[in-house]
């Protein structure tokens, strides 16, 4: 199940017109509730919840250095193999030196 408060926009634009300055908290906690339990609180949220992103691990072809940080991987394969443009896959430890590779490569996770 998942679990998630919902954005006070959500809350702000609800239809429920009663006096908002003493009950608000008390319906900012059912709508809470409602997304807590999994129920459908008429709203959806304009922000898109992003699932959490696990680390991936990458490994120089041409070395043993590994990072799990992106800017690290590619400050390293600029200076220590003199690479400037390094493109990264956010879905997977796939990396490439070639814009089309990688680009083909993006195809393959469609």
């Amino acid at each position: 199940m998942d679990y998630f408060l919902t954005n006070t926009d959500d809350i702000s634009d609800c239809d429920d017109q009663s006096d908002k300055s003493t009950s608000n908290n008390n319906h900012a906690k059912n709508h809470t509730q409602k997304s807590v339990l999994g129920e459908n609180t008429g709203r959806s949220s304009r922000r898109k919840q992003s699932a959490p992103r696990s680390r991936l691990v990458r490994q120089c072809d041409e070395c043993d250095f590994t990072s799990s940080m992106t800017s690290e991987f590619k400050t390293h394969m600029k200076f220590e193999h003199g690479h400037d443009q390094v493109f990264l896959c956010d879905l997977c430890r796939y990396y490439s030196l070639s814009s089309f590779d990688y680009q083909l490569h993006l195809n393959s996770h469609q």
